[in-house]
C-alpha cells in the first residue's frame, strides 16, 4: 500500500467556511461523521471517480483506491482524471493524485493489487473501511466474498455502474439506522391536545385577554396562542374535549377563528389584514393532528434487538429500549419525547421567545429521563454509563418520531449461492420480475437484469456485448439472449424458466452500447452513488433501499425493493 499526497500548501481555512453549505444540510454531526469515514473504491473507473470526488469535496477522512489496472486509451474517452500521458501507468495512482488535488484536508492512498489478490491475503482489509464502492468488472465469486465479508461486519457495500444511456446504483447494507431522515413535510408536534406535557403553555395562553387588547398586540398574538384560545371555545361549544379531526369540524373551527378577527379603527374591512389569524386558519389542517406513536416506531419497540439488549447491542437499540421505556413511564404518559421546536410565526419577540422556551424546557426535561433511562440500561448490559454521550441521546429524542431501519437483501441471496440451489420462492429478484406477457421495455427492472446478464457476458467472453466488430454485433445478441436466459435459470432455481421474457429492443440497445460509459452518464450516477454514500455514513436523510435504476434515454427512473 502507497500514500500518495501533493506538494501544493495551501492557505488553511476553517471547515465552518469552508464547508458553510453543506453543514446548512446535515449540520456538525453530519460533517464529523464524514470527516471520520474511511471509503474503499475498488476500481478507479470513470464512475468510480465521479463517486469518489464527490465524497473528497465534501471532506471525508481518507480513501483508499484499489486497482491494478493500467492507463489505457479507453480511459481517455470517458476519466476526467487521467491524461495521453498517463498512458500505461498505475491508473489507480494516477487518479488518486488528481483526486487528492480537489481537498488537501483528505488522505489518499492506493493498493495497487487485483481484488482476487488481496481477498485470498488478507480479507480483513476491507472491515477497516466505512463504506466499500465496487465499480465493475469483477467477477462474481470476489464480488461475493467481498460481499459476505462486509455483511458480516455490518460494512455497507455500494455498486455504481453505467453502460451508454443506462445507469444503475445497488446498495448492499445488512443494517442501516435512519436517525435523523429531514423529512420534506414537517408536522411540527404541538401537543395541543396534550397540553400538560408543555407545563406553562395553557396558563401562558389563559392570560391572552384578547378581548382588551389593542389591536397592534392583538394582531401579533402567535397564532399557537389563538388556537389554545378558540380550543377553549370550541370545546364549550361542543360540550367536550375533543379536537376538531374531520373535515366539516375543521372548517366550522376555522369560521369560528374568523369571528375573532379585530378590524382596524374606522376600517371594517380590515380585519383580514390580521397575519395571525391568517396563519392560524392555515395550521387547522395539520396542528390538530393527535399525539401518537407512529406505527414504524412501534414496529422498532417490538423488534427482536430492541427487547433483548446486550454489550453487543448498537447504540440505536439501547437508544430506541430507552424511549420505549420514556414513553410506557408516567413522564411520557404514552408518548414520545418532545423536539421542542415551533414553527415561525406572525407574533411580537416577548411572546415568541416566551413559547419556544416552553417548548425547549419541556423537551428537556423529557431528554433528562431518556438519558436517565439511557444509563440504567447501559449498567444493566455492563457498559459505561458515559458510552452514549448526551449530544448523541439529545439528537435520538430530537427525531424519535422519524427513526427507522433499513435492511436490503444479501448479494448472495440475489445472485444465489453455487452451493445452495434455490427457488424462484426464495430469490427476491425473481419475485419482483413481470410475469410472462405483462413484461415491457418501459420496466426499468430489465435494465439491471440486463446489467448483470452482460457480467455473465463478461465472465464467459472476457469483453462486454457490442465491444467487436459491427459484423459480430449479431452473435452477440444472440449469445447474450443466452446469457439471459442462463441468468433467470440460475436465480429461480429451474433450468427452463418461462414466466419471463427480456424485450429484444433492449437487448439490441445493450449490445449497441457496446460496454461504453458516456462520462455524462458517468458523472450522473456517482453523484447519485455519493448522494447515498453520504446518507449512509451520517445516518442522515433516507437512502435508496436496494437499487435505483436511471435510463437516460426516456430520462425515466425508479426505485426497487426486492
Amino acid at each position: 500500500m502507497s500514500a500518495v499526497s501533493t506538494d501544493e500548501t495551501l492557505t488553511p481555512v476553517s471547515n465552518s467556511v469552508k464547508y458553510d453549505r453543506q453543514l446548512r444540510l446535515w449540520g456538525d454531526q453530519g460533517q464529523k461523521c464524514l470527516e471520520s469515514s474511511r471509503v474503499c473504491l475498488v476500481n478507479a473507473t470513470a464512475v468510480g471517480v465521479e463517486t469518489l470526488k464527490n465524497l473528497i469535496l465534501p471532506g471525508i477522512g481518507s480513501f483508499t483506491i484499489i486497482d491494478s489496472n493500467l492507463v489505457t486509451q479507453r480511459d481517455l474517452g470517458t476519466n476526467f482524471f487521467v491524461t495521453k500521458d498517463d498512458i500505461g501507468m498505475s491508473r489507480a495512482s494516477v487518479t488518486c493524485s488528481s483526486l487528492l488535488e480537489m481537498n488537501p484536508d483528505v488522505k489518499g492512498c492506493v493498493i495497487d493489487e487485483p481484488l482476487e489478490t488481496l481477498l485470498d491475503k488478507n480479507i480483513d482489509l476491507f472491515k477497516a473501511f466505512s463504506i466499500v464502492v465496487v465499480c465493475l468488472p469483477v467477477d462474481e465469486r470476489s464480488l461475493k466474498r467481498l460481499s459476505a465479508c462486509l455483511w458480516v461486519s455490518g460494512i455497507p457495500l455500494m455498486i455504481p455502474r453505467a453502460c451508454g444511456l443506462w445507469a444503475c446504483v445497488r446498495t448492499v447494507c445488512r443494517r442501516h439506522y435512519v436517525i435523523e431522515p429531514h423529512p420534506e413535510a414537517v408536522i411540527h408536534d404541538l401537543r395541543l391536545d396534550k397540553l400538560d406535557h408543555v407545563p406553562g403553555l395553557e396558563e401562558f395562553a389563559e392570560q391572552q385577554d384578547l378581548d382588551k387588547m389593542p389591536r397592534e398586540q392583538h394582531s401579533h398574538t402567535p397564532f399557537l396562542l389563538l388556537l389554545i384560545k378558540f380550543l377553549d371555545k370550541w370545546y364549550e361549544i361542543e360540550g367536550f374535549k375533543q379536537l376538531p379531526l374531520k373535515y366539516k369540524d375543521k372548517k366550522r373551527f376555522q369560521q369560528l377563528l374568523l369571528t375573532g378577527m379585530k378590524p382596524k379603527e374606522g376600517n371594517s374591512d380590515g380585519a383580514d389584514e390580521e397575519e395571525n389569524f391568517q396563519e392560524a386558519i392555515k395550521s387547522v389542517n395539520t396542528a390538530f393532528t393527535p399525539t401518537t406513536v407512529p406505527v414504524r416506531i412501534q414496529q422498532l419497540f417490538d423488534h427482536y434487538n430492541c427487547l433483548n439488549l446486550s454489550s453487543e447491542s448498537d447504540n440505536f437499540w439501547i437508544l430506541l429500549r430507552a424511549i420505549k421505556e420514556f414513553v410506557l413511564s408516567d413522564d411520557g404518559k404514552g408518548c414520545l419525547p418532545l423536539n421542542g421546536a415551533i414553527p415561525d410565526m406572525t407574533s411580537d419577540s416577548m411572546r415568541y421567545i416566551k413559547l419556544q422556551n416552553l417548548y425547549q424546557d419541556a423537551a428537556k426535561y423529557a431528554c433528562a429521563c431518556v438519558t436517565k433511562h439511557v444509563h440504567d440500561l447501559l449498567r444493566s448490559v455492563g457498559r459505561n454509563s458515559d458510552s452514549i454521550s448526551l449530544s448523541e441521546i439529545r439528537r435520538f429524542c430530537r427525531n424519535s418520531a422519524h427513526l427507522d431501519v433499513i435492511c436490503t437483501s444479501s448479494l448472495e441471496v440475489e445472485l444465489g449461492s453455487s452451493d445452495l440451489m434455490q427457488s424462484s420462492d426464495s430469490n427476491p429478484l425473481i419475485k419482483c420480475l413481470p410475469q410472462a406477457g405483462e413484461n415491457d421495455a418501459t420496466n426499468l427492472l430489465n435494465i439491471y437484469i440486463l446489467f448483470l446478464a452482460a457480467d455473465e457476458f463478461f465472465s464467459c467472453y472476457q469483453k462486454y456485448p457490442g465491444d467487436c466488430d459491427s459484423k459480430y454485433c449479431e452473435m452477440d445478441v444472440s449469445q447474450l439472449k443466452t446469457c439471459i436466459s442462463n441468468l433467470i435459470s440460475k436465480l429461480s432455481g429451474t433450468s427452463s424458466p418461462t414466466h419471463f421474457s427480456m424485450p429484444d429492443e433492449l437487448v439490441a440497445e445493450m449490445v449497441r452500447f457496446g460496454g461504453s460509459i458516456v462520462h455524462s452518464m458517468a458523472s450522473f450516477i456517482g453523484g447519485v452513488a455519493s448522494h447515498e454514500v453520504i446518507k449512509l455514513l451520517t445516518n442522515q436523510y433516507v437512502p435508496i433501499d436496494e437499487l435505483f435504476v436511471y435510463n437516460g434515454v426516456t430520462c425515466t427512473s425508479s426505485a426497487f425493493k426486492f
